[in-house]
């Protein structure tokens, strides 16, 4: 989270992403990452050409149950 706050205090761009990449055995190789570890994220760093726009995230009702003082 820092090194991307910094990025973007030098004017640049970037998201840490993990996708599929992250567990592909055929990417993790060509990393040369070893079989016992693991990535935690790919963090890409560049110059902002449009807007940032907000990628979809789910609703938060559908995937968080909510927990309230009265139940506890």
């Amino acid at each position: 989270m820092a090194l991307l706050m910094a990025a973007n205090a030098y004017g640049y761009s970037g998201s840490w992403l993990t996708e599929w990449m992250a567990d592909d055995a055929d990417a993790l190789a060509s990393l040369g990452i070893a079989g016992d570890e693991n990535i935690a994220g790919f963090i890409h760093i560049g110059t902002p050409t449009v807007p940032p726009t907000e990628r979809p995230r789910p609703v938060l009702d559908d995937i968080v149950t909510w927990l309230d003082d009265a139940t506890a």
